[in-house]
């Protein structure tokens, strides 16, 4: 299973545009189970063969990603404020609002998972302006067709054991 997220960037050095796999997540709110009436104890985590299958396609398609980084979830659908993104860059590279989530979802039905992130906006208190809905929308269109690409190959590949 594969997630595409639109995310924003905490790093000045990661700009819109760039996409990322991360290896990691953190998500302070917590996630409904899958379950409500059954105790489903899991240990969070994204499926690395899947990370693989992404990443062996985007080398594939000479398609520039980073490789790992931390996806800090919020709850949405406000953006952060500037004393929050100062505390979230000290811990993760992205913010969105779905990626932990889903995964968390998929390991509870036992699904491989992994994520390809659209960085489509500056986190608030980064870039020049403040983030808008517009802009980000914007910048998630721009990378719609190479995120697509690199999700299509990396579901094409049988095996990742020759990556």
């Amino acid at each position: 299973m594969v997630g595409i997220c639109s995310a924003g960037s905490l790093k000045s050095h990661i700009p819109p545009g760039t996409l990322l796999i991360p290896d990691d997540f953190i998500m302070p709110a917590g996630a409904q189970p899958v379950f409500p009436r059954e105790a489903v104890h899991i240990t969070p985590t994204i499926d690395n063969g899947m990370r693989k299958r992404l990443l062996h396609a985007s080398q594939v398609l000479q398609e520039t990603v980073i490789d790992g980084g931390v996806y800090w979830q919020t709850t949405g659908p406000r953006l952060e404020t500037k004393a929050e993104i100062r505390m979230m860059a000290l811990f993760a590279e992205v913010v969105g609002m779905t990626m932990a989530g889903e995964a968390i979802a998929a390991l509870e039905l036992e699904l491989p998972y992994a994520a390809i992130c659209s960085v489509d906006n500056y986190a608030h208190g980064l870039g020049e302006k403040k983030p808008t809905l517009e802009a980000i929308t914007t910048h998630a269109r721009e990378n719609a067709r190479r995120v697509w690409k690199v999700v299509k190959e990396a579901l094409q590949i049988h095996t990742v054991d020759s990556v």
